[in-house]
């Protein structure tokens, strides 16, 4: 099939290598030309195209833009798409694309999409046709997508090397932010508390901080469009944190115990 991909980094890149390797036709775009330049260099697309072009004679188009910007691109590519061209995206949150899908004239072949892959790496240099190999790829189909395009997209993420996950928006947006989303914020603020040139940094540090090197607009991006959610794990963590520091405060070891050894199950949403 023609495939064309808006968003050359990380995720686009990395799926126009993975598709373009089981015989797809790989077409790309993106904002920034010196990515479109360095795809084709990488040999993750085939060809690059201004976006109505790319739209309109493509097969599948697949959004790998950041996520506050897929809303607004979706309109020009479901007018310039050929009515049975599938339209899939790859942001981070689901809720507010799905809900611009679902006023498009061409709702019924859109698809919300999500591959539970990445890295704290950015740009085509970091992508990697490997990379989606046997990982969950979130598919949220709106209320009009037609189960023939969903069943297509379906296909095609399998093709990626993903396991398709077929869910509901919103339950993908409550999962991911304390999956996903809150991971990337603690990372973040550890790396602000305790600077990374302190002379004693262990492995646990370094684990937990390499999220910290992702993407900072990328991510600010994920965050908004999800904040209600994030909102609400984050208020839990918070919760938590101060029943500890609280125990600290007052030397209680049974509590810091306790507090250290709970489970998601036995906490109260």
């Amino acid at each position: 099939m023609r495939i064309g991909i808006v968003g050359l980094g990380l995720i686009g890149g990395s799926l126009g290598g993975a598709l373009g390797l089981v015989g797809h036709e790989i077409s790309g775009y993106d904002i920034a030309p010196g990515r479109q330049s360095r795809a084709l260099q990488l040999g993750w697309i085939e060809s690059a195209s201004p976006l109505r072009e790319l739209a309109a004679t493509s097969e599948v188009v697949i959004l790998a833009a950041p996520v506050l910007r897929i809303a607004g691109l979706l309109p020009a590519v479901d007018a310039a798409a050929p009515a049975d061209t599938i339209i899939i995206d790859t942001g981070s949150a689901k809720g507010a694309v799905v809900e611009a899908m679902s006023i498009c004239p061409g709702a019924h072949r859109m698809v919300g999409g999500h591959p539970l892959a990445g890295s704290e790496q950015s740009g085509p240099e970091a992508a990697d046709p490997a990379l989606f190999r046997d990982r969950p790829f979130v598919l949220t189909p709106g209320p009009a997508t037609d189960p023939a395009f969903l069943a297509a997209a379906s296909a095609l993420v399998s093709e990626a090397g993903a396991r398709p996950v077929v869910m509901d928006a919103r339950e993908h947006d409550r999962i991911v932010a304390g999956t996903s989303h809150l991971p990337q914020i603690l990372s973040s603020l550890l790396r602000v508390c305790v600077p990374p040139d302190s002379p004693l940094i262990g492995p646990g540090y370094l684990d937990m901080t390499r999220l910290a090197d992702s993407d900072v607009t990328l991510w600010r991006d994920v965050l908004l469009a999800n904040a209600a959610e994030i909102s609400g794990v984050t208020r839990r963590y918070r919760d938590r944190l101060d029943e500890l520091l609280a125990a600290l405060e007052r030397e209680d070891a049974a509590s810091i115990e306790r507090l250290l050894g709970l489970n998601a199950a036995e906490v109260a949403p």
